[in-house]
């Protein structure tokens, strides 16, 4: 099995899998951002400059915590169905499929962007919706796939709606053309889902490596 409730891995392999997702995260993170940002599709207060990216000083550590959420949502699901590496659906340790994904799952951000000033909202939600279930359908369609991707299309942009709302004037930041509860665009529900296979593969793939190395 991946994880085991009944007895918690060692420190020694936590450690290194925490801190693989989470730079990971936090460095992927911001270049996607900056895709929006580009495209004008959101604007910061205050924005930093890190050479040609624009993002927020807090950017980097959310997307950080994102992934770690994310990671560890995978082992506890893969845990519960009994997933493994053996999983003809996952294909676990398959690292070219896994990049693969992160490359879907970049050019989907980028797409959103570029779409979304010569789409009508409504258009480009399908549109990506597609691209999403493609993802999930070429990528990860496991129990465990299918299960966060849907997690992340809806607390991704609640969480989205709390920065928005309490984080203080100057340091917040608001999309241009919202549609949904005033905050955000509905589109970038599917953003969020597509984003679920990329990172799991990822934290899984980072997960037995951790444990490998420790048990040789």
């Amino acid at each position: 099995m991946i994880f085991s409730l009944n007895k918690l891995p060692p420190l020694r392999s936590i450690a290194p899998f925490t801190a693989s997702i989470a730079t990971s995260s936090a460095l992927l993170g911001p270049i996607l951002d900056d895709y929006h940002s580009k495209f004008g599709v959101l604007q910061y207060d205050d924005p930093i400059y890190i050479g040609p990216i624009e993002t927020a000083i807090w950017v980097p550590f959310m997307f950080s915590i994102a992934g770690i959420g994310i990671g560890y949502l995978y082992l506890f699901f893969d845990n519960l169905f009994l997933i493994d590496k053996n999983d003809d659906v996952n294909k676990i340790d398959d690292w070219p499929k896994t990049l693969t994904a992160i490359s879907f799952f970049t050019f989907q951000y980028y797409a959103s962007g570029f779409l979304s000033s010569t789409l009508p909202p409504t258009t480009l939600f399908f549109l990506l919706l597609a691209a999403a279930l493609t993802q999930i359908k070429i990528f990860d369609a496991s129990k465990t796939g299918i299960i966060v991707a849907v997690m992340l299309a809806i607390f991704g942009p609640s969480v989205e709606c709390l920065l928005m709302t309490f984080l203080p004037v100057g340091e917040s930041y608001h999309y241009t053309a919202v549609d949904t509860f005033g905050l955000f665009p509905a589109w970038i529900a599917p953003v969020y889902a597509a984003g679920g296979p990329a990172v799991g593969r990822l934290a899984r793939g980072f997960w037995r490596v951790s444990t490998r190395k420790k048990s040789e």
